[in-house]
């Protein structure tokens, strides 16, 4: 394992280097993938095994995000260390990824993540209704710096769905769907008996999907 900053500067020579010019529409093939082609992180570093699936050796570089990684008989590199730490939460999205695998040269893409954080409960208001409620937040990059902020910060204007479990409890089905506001909080009021709950996020371009922890009420 190779920390970024120290791995991005040491590669940065030679092959690597030319790994950073833009490719050609006919060097980007439709079957150059790599994996995985995309990692949620949250507070903490995280550790991530890259591979370019078919070829035996092979090096990628995603320059906007300091990640240099490949598979070669003289020397291996494909554990990286990806850190919230060193990244904006600006950086979470797409980005492009240059790929020589064998004697190949292709393009394909890659995208980070924040990850997400969704919590829910329910409250008896009486007379058959139920109160559920909760936040959903995201995580920030770069939360150590001269500026700190806090790990995770309200997501607002999300689509959240509430579902239920049904009346044999078997399966889960829509009770409605919210909207976050201030601070990534929602609501949902239902007229419904006592049942299991929960609170399922899809995810954005920039945010990682969450289901969150079964609330009953």
């Amino acid at each position: 394992m190779i920390k970024l900053r120290v791995m991005a500067g040491a590669l940065v020579t030679g092959a690597a280097l030319a790994l950073l010019s833009p490719l050609s529409p006919a060097e980007a093939a439709s079957s150059c993938t790599i994996t995985p082609a995309s990692v949620t992180l949250y507070s903490k570093a995280k550790n991530v095994q890259f591979d370019v699936p078919g070829a035996s050796t092979w090096s990628i570089m995603i320059s906007d995000l300091l990640v240099a990684a490949g598979q070669d008989p003289e020397g291996s590199y494909p554990l990286i260390q990806m850190d919230p730490k060193i990244y904006r939460n600006q950086d979470a999205g797409k980005h492009a990824v240059a790929v020589y695998k064998d004697d190949d040269t292709c393009g394909t893409s890659f995208t980070l993540l924040r990850g997400t954080r969704l919590t829910l409960k329910t409250k008896n208001l009486g007379h058959g209704k139920r109160s559920v409620e909760g936040t959903l937040k995201r995580a920030n990059f770069g939360y150590e710096t001269i500026e700190p902020k806090a790990d995770y910060s309200g997501y607002t204007g999300q689509k959240v769905r509430i579902e239920v479990k049904t009346a044999k409890g078997r399966t889960w089905a829509g009770a409605g769907t919210v909207t976050t506001q201030k601070n990534g909080a929602f609501k949902l009021t239902k007229k419904i008996g006592k049942r299991q709950w929960r609170a399922v996020y899809l995810g954005s371009a920039t945010a990682g999907a969450k289901v969150s922890a079964i609330s009953k009420g």
